[in-house]
């Protein structure tokens, strides 16, 4: 969604698409996505969708129905942030073991890559900028988080290898606490003192 990578000339705050809402625990989180797993036939912006931790497992299941599907086990989660991309795979962040982690599958070597993010990374959170369907070509899965004082954010397009900053005024002590695209067709941030909401 970023164009050259260029934010607004001005400020446009609105609400942020639903179901992005704020979970101040962490342990679910609440995504459009299609109407399966790997299943794009309708395309990504059909169903409201819920991650959630259950005992050393973190499930996606579509709202109001009663079936769950397992994404990631074997670990001690304790926060999660999950997206997907436009193939409908999960993406996630996670937090097991005093570190965040983030999980997401590599269309070039064709299989899940998990990456450990550094101890100085804080508050880390995802989204699919524009599921619609006319953004196919220039929708993004969009990683981001504080580092260094720094609001970072790092695209799908470029493998999330390049770290892009976001603005350095006013981050130190701060925390993401929502983060997607909101009903003016605009990616946007809010951050509050950290932990406030722990």
């Amino acid at each position: 969604m970023f164009t050259d990578n260029l934010f607004s000339s001005k400020v446009v705050a609105a609400e942020l698409l639903r179901p992005d809402e704020h979970d101040p625990e962490f342990v679910r989180d609440y995504e459009r996505g299609g109407i399966a797993l790997r299943e794009t036939s309708g395309g990504i912006n059909q169903k409201q969708w819920m991650f959630f931790i259950e005992g050393m497992t973190i499930y996606a299941k579509i709202m109001d129905t009663e079936d769950k599907f397992p994404v990631l086990s074997g670990k001690n989660f304790k926060e999660v942030v999950g997206s997907f991309d436009r193939n409908m795979n999960a993406v996630l962040v996670y937090f097991a073991d005093n570190a965040y982690y983030f999980y997401w599958f590599d269309t070039v070597t064709n299989k899940y890559v998990t990456e450990e993010l550094t101890s100085d990374v804080t508050s880390p959170r995802l989204c699919h900028d524009d599921k619609r369907d006319e953004a196919l070509v220039y929708s993004d899965v969009i990683l981001t988080y504080i580092k260094d004082t720094k609001l970072i954010y790092r695209l799908q397009r470029d493998r999330f290898t390049v770290n892009y900053i976001a603005g350095e005024k006013g981050i130190k002590g701060r925390e993401i606490i929502r983060f997607g695209m909101n009903k003016s067709l605009r990616l946007q941030w809010t951050l509050d003192q950290a932990s406030k909401y722990r």
